[in-house]
């Protein structure tokens, strides 16, 4: 078991741990479990289904700069080392039984302050556990600091003195105690060692002094003062001055005591921002211009900080790097501005800790509130969690990638693919200031994603600035706003996509593609596949859900297709009309320009009530063919030449077919398509029936492209292509669009196919500029016509010009 007994000052407060800051610069931690008895009673109560357990949360009960007293636990070790080093936290424990354990009821004075934790709430007061054997102790409301009306919960921790009134009675089982009458402990020789503890105030009488700081004498022991722990230079305090110190840590093996003379731990009626509230007045990442020097201390200098009025700390290690040298501090620099940056704010000092070094003053992050949500940054991996990645940013900020965002594709063996130090390109999703950390994602999807991320201020500011233009014009088509979301829950009714910020939205099942097609794959979403989408509108926010994250807005997965409504008749001759159909602008042409060129100036181009014609003369009426009659535009045709081709053509005879049912769909089959959209770890690709299939990345073309092609600047959505299956699992379809997969004939596919495609597309050009006189110089060109060539650019896969 630890013989020490110690003081600390809560650094931050976590849901099941506290951080506490020691002597020395140590870290502790105190899990949720060390805090008291009859708190742990309580939380075993509270998992067992009693409901009505009064439990409360960890920052309920404690606040950040609280003075604890502290236990080690048995194994732990607490010494100077542990300043220097970046070993774990020190485990702690906050339980009476253990920091009282030295301490018995015939020991009990009225200068003796001891803890306990509230055991149980009466009429009158409170029943205390101190974890001294055959001793309960009373509270009375009105011997509490707290208001009229509020009231400790079950495990608070209270420091407690006994009553004076008590003491010719101390046979009783009971004592009542207060809180509010703190003495400081008398200089006498009959003090027992056993009821010294962390926070009690002693009277001190200094005996020498020394670079390592005050030794000093107290009834009949001997009490060491650090230099930090001085707020003057330990040279200014003479031998036989008489101080008042606070304990701040005790060996009971040694019988050794440390002590401190700061103001924060010796007096009560400091301002806030010299007292324990001093943190909230020092921002951390603050740049210092004429910082100077104070006082020097063998292992540190006192910088003045005039913008903060109060001395910062500045390390060895935060003034030089491995080069440092000896008896640093009377190198630095007197009466000269130094600029620095504070790093830290040491709580136990009740101090700034400050930085020099040059990567420090030029990092641009140094805490959380420095780092924006939607940065794009580098992390160096730290190590691996059951929830993800932990990541930091600056070597001080904590951060997580999940395993889901890791990257578009789920990654089996993520211990393989990064390696500990390693960098991550990543996104700040969100920022989780109770647990000091960043939400982060690698997808690539969401890094480069064309649309805002749900939940960014670009993509609320869009959605405001959408709302206000279709409010002002009234008679014109409403326009849309897009985002980008991943799926996190998936249901019959529909799917939970999230954002940026805990930002959530739903996407009803009509408005998911699985109403659109009627293919196995298309039903299925993976938690973490990232979807561009149509918001369709902004929903109320409960009040009543407080923090839990709610579902903001309204979203389809169906992003509107533009195209032309027409009607369809028997032949050209005929009048006799079929039915009505949805013509969209990509389906116009297999050529993506003409298709975007005819969208542009459709005004021109088409002419309603007559007949659709897309060539030059305007006299040929175009032929279509249908391609779905399930989706949500009812019958959708397709003018495409290619697809009109194969569905006149056998599936018997060579060549790409037009697939007409999903029996078809064979391993070693090859069907005309178009691409549908683009994803990181793939392309999809359509064909009539709505059927639809994933090309990998690694069969989108015979050599391996490099890191970064944009695919869909070199295949637009809507591109006509002959793709092969080669890989059918259940549902999931694998295609290839490789030459060396769908190469047939090089007569067929290299010069009939492509002198029709070259002379189809020219004729196509010819319609395009009869009706947009801009363009006339793409109609003088024909087949075999030379031109002349200039070279602009060259790789090994193409010339551009």
């Amino acid at each position: 078991m630890s013989e020490r007994l110690c003081l600390g000052r809560i650094k931050n407060i976590e849901s099941y741990h506290l951080n506490i800051s020691l002597l020395h610069g140590v870290k502790g931690r105190v899990q949720i479990t060390d805090i008291n008895l009859p708190y742990r009673d309580a939380l075993e109560q509270l998992l067992n289904g009693h409901s009505e357990a009064n439990v409360k949360l960890m920052n309920e009960m404690f606040e950040v700069g609280q003075i604890v007293r502290c236990s080690p636990q048995p194994g732990e070790i607490i010494s100077d080392v542990a300043m220097k080093s970046k070993s774990k936290p020190v485990g702690l424990s906050l339980n009476p039984s253990r920091v009282n354990r030295n301490l018995k009821k015939s020991l009990l004075k009225p200068y003796v302050t001891f803890v306990g934790g509230v055991k149980s709430v009466e009429d009158n007061g409170y029943i205390i556990d101190t974890g001294i054997s055959g001793l309960d102790v009373f509270l009375p409301y009105e011997e509490t600091p707290l208001p009229v009306g509020k009231k400790y919960s079950i495990g608070c921790l209270v420091e407690l003195a006994i009553l004076d009134d008590q003491f010719a009675t101390t046979k009783s089982r009971v004592l009542r105690c207060s809180m509010l009458r703190r003495q400081s402990v008398p200089d006498s020789n009959e003090i027992p060692f056993d009821s010294l503890l962390p926070g009690m105030r002693i009277p001190v009488k200094v005996t020498s002094s020394s670079l390592e700081g005050l030794d000093c004498t107290f009834s009949s022991f001997l009490v060491h003062i650090p230099a930090q722990h001085c707020p003057q230079e330990v040279t200014k305090y003479s031998p036989r001055n008489q101080l008042n110190a606070c304990i701040v840590d005790i060996d009971l093996a040694t019988k050794s005591i440390t002590a401190s003379l700061l103001p924060h731990f010796v007096k009560d009626d400091l301002k806030e921002s010299e007292g324990l509230m001093a943190y909230k007045h020092v921002k951390v990442g603050a740049f210092v211009e004429n910082a100077v020097l104070k006082r020097r201390e063998r292992n540190c200098v006192y910088l003045w900080l005039p913008s903060f009025q109060r001395c910062g700390v500045l390390l060895k290690a935060n003034a030089y790097g491995k080069d440092a040298p000896k008896k640093w501090t009377s190198h630095f620099p007197e009466n000269t501005a130094t600029k620095c940056r504070i790093i830290d704010f040491d709580l136990f000092l009740n101090s700034p800790m400050v930085s020099i070094r040059k990567n420090v003053l030029e990092s641009p992050f140094l805490t959380l509130e420095d780092v924006k949500v939607g940065s794009k940054i580098s992390v160096s991996v730290k190590k691996f969690l059951p929830r993800g990645v932990s990541v930091r940013l600056g070597g001080t900020i904590r951060g997580v990638i999940p395993y889901m965002h890791l990257s578009d594709v789920p990654i089996k063996n993520p211990q393989e693919r990064f390696k500990i130090k390693s960098k991550i390109k990543a996104m700040v999703l969100g920022i989780n200031h109770e647990k000091g950390e960043l939400q982060l994602t690698a997808k690539k999807s969401l890094l480069s994603s064309s649309f805002p991320i749900l939940g960014s201020a670009n993509m609320l500011q869009s959605w405001e600035k959408t709302v206000a233009k279709n409010k002002a014009n009234r008679q014109s088509p409403p326009e849309s706003s897009f985002v980008t979301a991943y799926v996190i829950q998936s249901s019959e009714k529909g799917v939970l996509v999230c954002g940026m910020n805990n930002v959530r939205a739903w996407i009803p099942r009509s408005q998911t593609l699985v109403n659109e097609m009627s293919t196995p794959e298309a039903a299925s979403y993976t938690k973490g596949e990232t979807l561009q989408l149509r918001v369709l509108k902004r929903l109320q926010v409960s009040p009543q859900r407080g923090k839990k994250p709610s579902t903001q807005f309204l979203l389809s997965q169906i992003i509107k297709v533009l195209g032309l409504q027409v009607t369809l008749l028997r032949s050209a001759e005929s009048e006799e009309v079929l039915t009505s159909a949805f013509l969209p602008y990509t389906h116009l042409s297999d050529s993506i320009s003409i298709a975007n060129l005819a969208q542009l100036y459709r005004d021109t181009c088409f002419r309603l009530n007559s007949i659709l014609s897309l060539t030059e003369d305007g006299n040929t009426p175009a032929r279509v063919v249908v391609v779905s009659t399930s989706g949500r535009e009812g019958v959708v045709v397709s003018a495409k030449p290619s697809l009109l081709e194969a569905a006149q053509t056998s599936n018997e005879s060579p060549g790409a077919g037009f697939l007409r049912s999903v029996e078809q769909l064979q391993v070693g089959t090859q069907w005309v398509g178009w691409v549908a959209h683009h994803m990181d770890y793939g392309t999809f690709v359509e064909f009539p029936g709505g059927f639809r299939g994933l090309v990998p990345t690694r069969y989108l073309c015979d050599r391996r492209a490099p890191p970064g092609t944009d695919w869909s600047s070199l295949l637009p959505p809507g591109t006509s292509v002959e793709a092969k299956m080669v890989e059918m699992n259940g549902s999931r379809f694998l295609l290839s669009l490789r030459m060396t997969d769908t190469y047939f004939s090089a007569e067929e596919q290299y010069v009939r196919h492509a002198v029709a495609r070259t002379e189809r597309y020219l004729n196509e050009c010819r319609w395009i500029c009869k009706h947009v006189k801009q363009l006339n110089n793409l109609s003088h060109f024909t087949m075999g016509q030379l031109v002349k060539f200039h070279v602009d650019g060259l790789t090994e896969e193409v010339v551009t010009g």
